[in-house]
């Protein structure tokens, strides 16, 4: 999401939504769509299911929702683990929550089964990254209001490379030139990691599908061919070279990362606390092209769902 649009911004952007639009009998969402900054008439008080991470921002929002508007918002904090089955369950039945917290992966699912509401932004959508609002669309209709974008990308120890790599073959060198044991860090495991290993992929012009000249998704795959066969001998020479091993899987990647084993590891945000509280200086890089390409990497949304 573009900077300066913060948690407790879209949270409020969020209640005003349900508020005007999810709780209206006649299915209209009009009060809404002028940059969804319309104030809720009348009782729209909402229960909004979070997790711990989130609350304190969302109290915040709620604070100010409720000043605004004179509506109460009820916070219900959960397992965020548990979140999707129970919003199919209750929501299904009748109950569950007016907006609950969710990843743009839910969307088919939650679409399927008729428990979530489409939303529409209006000028606000101009706020957001494209890719954040692509996430929550389905059948050319938007289902979540985004606030974070998350994806993989290259982790590198500034005390062991001070530069950032050109190239996946720059970045080896440069990771040799460190001394350290390992070149470049990244899980594995025995049965590969295809998520991890995604931008190198795409770096080969071989992602899952094809893509139409608006950047939808076609059914068609585009992962075989001579692109695709490029790759996969291209992660043979670097199995048979030691950069890239099987034994290798998530805990010794980041436990060598931590004990300063390698410059650069390619993961996520999800790693950043525990190299920082190792007392590691890092900086976060573009992941360089392995096959001649852009390395794009797999993104995951999350945002606000309304029932």
């Amino acid at each position: 999401m573009r900077r300066g649009i913060a948690l407790a911004a879209v949270a409020s952007m969020a209640f005003t939504l349900a508020a005007c639009g999810g709780n209206d009998d006649s299915g209209s969402t009009d009060s809404a769509t002028e940059g969804v900054s319309a104030a809720p008439a009348g009782d729209g008080n909402l229960t909004v299911w979070t997790d711990s991470n989130r609350e304190p921002a969302l109290k915040e929002a709620a604070a100010a929702y409720e000043e605004e508007t004179g509506n109460k918002v009820e916070l219900v904090v959960k397992d965020f683990d548990g979140i999707r089955a129970d919003f199919l369950s209750q929501v299904s039945n009748g109950e569950g929550p007016d907006i609950t917290v969710g990843a743009h992966d839910w969307l088919g699912e939650f679409v399927a089964n008729g428990v979530v509401s489409p939303i529409e932004l209006g000028d606000g959508a101009a706020d957001f990254a494209e890719v954040s609002i692509s996430a929550f669309t389905y059948d050319g209709q938007v289902y979540g209001l985004p606030y974070a974008i998350e994806n993989t990308a290259i982790i590198r120890n500034t005390a062991l490379a001070d530069s950032t790599p050109e190239s996946f073959d720059d970045m080896i060198a440069m990771g040799e030139e460190a001394g350290t044991d390992y070149s470049f860090l990244v899980q594995t495991g025995a049965e590969g990691d295809p998520y991890t290993f995604y931008p190198f992929q795409t770096s080969f012009g071989a992602p899952v599908f094809e893509q139409n000249s608006d950047g939808s998704y076609t059914s068609d795959l585009a992962l075989g061919g001579e692109n695709g066969q490029a790759y996969a001998q291209w992660l043979a020479e670097q199995g048979q070279a030691g950069v890239l091993d099987t034994a290798i899987d998530y805990d010794i990647a980041v436990d060598a990362f931590k004990n300063g084993e390698s410059p650069y590891i390619l993961g996520g945000p999800w790693m950043i606390a525990d190299f920082e509280d190792a007392g590691i200086d890092v900086a976060v890089d573009p992941i360089p092209s392995a096959g001649g390409e852009t390395a794009v990497p797999f993104s995951g949304v999350q945002g606000f769902y309304m029932s």
